[in-house]
């Protein structure tokens, strides 16, 4: 089985000739999406704590 990187495997649902699959590339890319989220709720508090301090003197 091929690997390939998020991009080039949504461009897989994309067809030339105008038809796409729209479902399983919007459900691709929620997938996609998942971990980014995920880890910005677990580090959500150390974010924001990091960006007010930055401003302090």
């Amino acid at each position: 089985m091929a690997s390939y990187t998020v991009p080039q495997g949504l461009r897989l649902f994309m067809a030339s000739t105008g038809v796409s699959a729209w479902g399983p590339m919007l459900a691709m890319s929620l997938l996609s999406l998942v971990p980014l989220i995920v880890l910005f709720l677990v580090f959500q508090r150390r974010l924001i704590e990091g960006i007010a301090t930055t401003g302090l003197k």
